[in-house]
């Protein structure tokens, strides 16, 4: 709900990055805002949104982890394996 993520936009959160930016790159810091569904259902918005320079490199990914429902208790851990090496285990 606070992603507000619209299925029309075939963006499912089910994998996270760890990115590490470079010193001095400006980046935009905002709040989700919220959206309406065609149903009538309205998402709150509200998490934090971090927007990246349009071209910012993969060369910034430290790495990757498949997102889930449970709650973490511990620090994630991130892989550093490419996205199709992942789904083939």
């Amino acid at each position: 709900m606070r992603l507000a993520l619209d299925p029309q936009w075939k963006n499912a959160l089910y994998i996270e990055e760890k990115i590490i930016v470079p010193k001095n790159v400006i980046i935009n810091v905002g709040v989700v805002a919220s959206v309406k569904l065609l149903s009538g259902t309205i998402l709150e918005g509200g998490a934090d949104q971090i927007l990246l320079p349009y071209n910012w490199s993969e060369e910034w990914v430290a790495g990757y982890r498949f997102v889930t429902s449970e709650p973490l208790m511990n620090y994630p851990v991130y892989s550093k394996e490419k996205l199709n090496e992942i789904r083939k285990k």
